[in-house]
């Protein structure tokens, strides 16, 4: 009789979080139905928000990063093991990429009743499975390992359980300093310190205007983080990918960089004047538009005249009032 190996679907098989990309797809289609989700996930709880999800199908499931060793393994496996998809994601996600890889023997996912994390997925594999294998890789899984007869782990960097003796280890491609400021793009944030150049007219506003262009900087790198949301699917589609795309830089990372690269910028601003808060919270709408509507490289210069002049014009608002 074949054994059963069951692998999890978010950062396990692939290297994001499903329901957290279709909620960004459904911000961007239908926003009424995004902020829906949200008020049933805070007032409902999460098994009605992911039975909300379930009705929807904007996820591409030839598009997401794959955990392609895994992938390789299991088919390796196949031969000799049940292989089975059980995840807390939604059905309709884990159906359509168990269709897409044509690898699984069967799908668990969330339902109506329950979501498929922690304790309930345990009880879940234990009745449907005499025995069984299990790769995953959250704190939630820790309820599921000890049932286990073998056990995997999906890891970024170091190993996050050094004390479970895993007998299957599988690494995620690491975020290193140097992809991440390649990726932030450091050297072209030069514009965001063109205000500077109004200290030649108001001396006295030196350093002010340097705390401004350390707000504008972390403006400039939050708008950056912006467009890579944004453009999540058509960057996927690309033969070289980012560090976003590939989610070797996570979405739910990225979405919490955003706002404290945002809100840290603000808090600057706010300390030099009410004005200049207002001012860069502008700027930071501005940038967002500019990232958006200007992305293609014919226009790179149409958008660096806009970033300077918008800086420039800024700072000598600034110093005026």
């Amino acid at each position: 009789m074949k054994e059963t190996i069951c692998v999890d679907l978010d950062y396990t098989l692939v290297y994001t979080d499903t329901l957290l990309e279709l909620w960004l797809k459904m911000l961007y289609h239908q926003p009424s139905s995004a902020l829906k989700a949200v008020y049933l996930l805070f007032f409902k709880g999460m098994i009605a928000c992911k039975w909300f999800l379930n009705q929807f199908d904007f996820t591409e499931a030839s598009s997401l990063p794959y955990n392609h060793e895994l992938i390789e393994w299991l088919k390796d496996k196949k031969k000799t093991h049940h292989i089975w998809l059980v995840t807390g994601s939604s059905q309709t996600i884990a159906h359509q990429v168990a269709k897409h890889l044509m690898l699984f023997d069967g799908v668990i996912a969330s339902h109506s009743k329950s979501t498929m994390v922690g304790p309930f997925k345990a009880q879940q594999m234990t009745d449907q499975f005499q025995t069984f294998s299990y790769i995953g890789d959250s704190k939630k899984d820790l309820y599921v390992w000890p049932k286990c007869k073998k056990k995997g782990v999906v890891f970024q960097g170091k190993n996050p359980y050094p004390s479970i003796d895993f007998d299957y280890y599988f690494k995620r491609p690491s975020l290193t300093w140097s992809a991440w400021i390649q990726f932030l793009s450091f050297t072209t944030c030069w514009p965001c310190m063109f205000p500077l150049v109004s200290t030649i007219v108001y001396p006295e506003w030196a350093s002010t205007l340097l705390i401004y262009c350390v707000a504008l900087t972390l403006t400039h790198f939050s708008c950056q983080l912006f467009e890579n949301i944004y453009y999540l699917q058509v960057n996927r589609k690309r033969k070289h990918q980012n560090i976003v795309a590939s989610s070797t830089y996570s979405v739910e990372l990225v979405i919490t960089h955003f706002f404290i690269f945002s809100l840290t910028a603000f808090s600057l601003s706010f300390f030099i004047s009410a004005l200049t808060s207002m001012m860069i919270l502008l700027v930071h709408i501005l940038y967002g538009f500019i990232n958006i509507c200007l992305k293609k490289s014919r226009f790179c210069h149409v958008k660096l005249a806009l970033v300077l002049g918008i800086n420039l014009f800024s700072s000598i608002l600034i110093c005026q009032f």
